[in-house]
């Protein structure tokens, strides 16, 4: 297991904890989860975001027509994210969770690039997506209208 944050001062309270400390093989990495730079491509099966992208919605402006650079940096952290995923990962595809409390008429905008779906003989292709090569789904969890929380699973296929 690798846990990545932007904070050096977050990386090191984590990385001491108790919880940590009892898990010897987890690693904990200073980095910016727009580039994942020093991560090669394909050499993850999984990558879970906990509201990590819901982070990089602080600044979106209006949730209707959110501004240029939020929808940047979701682009390059969904870039970077299908970048390091293999394509032979969990299931024969490497596997994309993210835990949001971004309703999915929102967050399935970022997650699909704000393109229209591939068409596949005339129906559209459950939400694969070129720009990521991924397959998005999600489900709600919680009370309706009550702050749900979102499980978006992107699949990548390529």
């Amino acid at each position: 297991i690798t846990s990545i944050d932007f904070s050096a001062v977050v990386i090191e309270r984590m990385s001491t904890n108790p919880s940590a400390l009892a898990r010897p093989k987890m690693q904990w990495i200073v980095m910016d989860m727009l580039t994942l730079e020093g991560f090669e491509d394909k050499s993850f099966d999984v990558v879970i975001d906990k509201a990590a992208m819901d982070a990089l919605m602080c600044d979106e402006g209006s949730p209707w027509d959110p501004n240029p650079e939020t929808r940047r940096d979701a682009d390059a952290m969904c870039r970077a994210v299908s970048r390091v995923l293999r394509k032979d990962g969990v299931e024969k595809g490497g596997v994309f969770i993210m835990i949001s409390f971004a309703q999915p008429h929102f967050r399935r905008r970022y997650l699909e690039a704000f393109e229209e779906e591939v068409q596949s003989g005339g129906a559209v292709d459950a939400g694969l997506v070129k720009s990521y090569r991924w397959r998005v789904n999600n489900e709600a969890f919680g009370e309706a209208g009550c702050l749900e929380i979102f499980l978006y699973v992107c699949v990548k296929e390529d």
